[in-house]
């Protein structure tokens, strides 16, 4: 139920996201004006740190290990994959978005890069097959925030490797983040 929690976090860190910018960008009145912003922005970022504090054994890593470019980070549960994975691309989102009046202590958890290392090292850490398949969308989000080329080629052979061993269609996703890049990494 805690991994399910997570994809619920996720889901309203996006709805959120998609909120203001129809409110901010398209003039649409659905009542995210910068008060109302901030204080659902407020709400989903502590109820992702009591999320990841409350983590029970089976989602929390077994192993983390800083290195570049990435960091290890192992689960020995298939849920705490997908669902950490999760955790950190809505931080990644909602740092993305931050309104200028919210200070946040300084530290990993308040880094939109070192979530998006994590969502990768997660990735590249555990194999599992099932939850490569919902890491697509969480690597293109940390992709684009990755700015060094052995960031960016690590990242582009990992999804290659995704969709040689499950099938799944990725590799167009390399072409998106090398329009966000700027070049071709292959």
């Amino acid at each position: 139920m805690h991994a399910n929690y997570a994809v619920y976090l996720c889901s309203k860190v996006t709805e959120l996201v998609a909120d203001r910018t129809h409110y901010v960008e398209l003039g649409e009145d659905n009542g995210c004006d910068s008060a109302t912003f901030e204080r659902r922005w407020l709400r989903l970022w502590n109820d992702l740190q009591t999320w990841v504090q409350d983590r029970p054994s089976e989602v929390v890593p077994v192993q983390f290990i800083e290195s570049r470019p990435f960091p290890q980070i192992l689960f020995v549960h298939w849920a705490g994959i997908s669902s950490n994975q999760l955790y950190h691309t809505a931080c990644t989102l909602l740092l993305g978005s931050k309104p200028r009046e919210v200070k946040l202590d300084v530290g990993p958890t308040g880094s939109a890069i070192w979530h998006a290392k994590c969502i990768c090292g997660i990735s590249l850490t555990n194999p599992h097959q099932g939850c490569l398949n919902n890491a697509i969308q969480p690597l293109w989000i940390a992709g684009r925030l990755l700015s060094h080329k052995s960031e960016h080629l690590l990242l582009s052979k990992l999804i290659q490797s995704i969709e040689a061993m499950t099938g799944w269609a990725t590799c167009w996703r390399i072409a998106d983040l090398e329009n966000s890049w700027g070049y071709k990494v292959r």
